[in-house]
């Protein structure tokens, strides 16, 4: 539901790309902690992106279990 006093705001064109690999991964892993997945998931990703990794190999090859 619309509210006329709801802020718009905008997401960042990678957000349904990245929400729906995590959201793969959840699934897949079926962690007992989704926050700590989580941390360690994102953490992941940024350490790839960091290292050069534009594909993602290496988060997911680090994927926490």
């Amino acid at each position: 539901m619309s509210s006329k006093y709801q802020k718009a705001f905008s997401l960042p064109e990678e957000f349904p790309n990245t929400l729906r690999e995590f959201t793969k991964e959840v699934l897949r892993d079926q962690p007992k902690d989704i926050n700590k997945y989580a941390y360690e998931y994102f953490m992941a990703k940024i350490q790839a992106a960091a290292a050069g990794d534009s594909d993602g190999a290496a988060a997911e090859a680090a994927s926490p279990q």
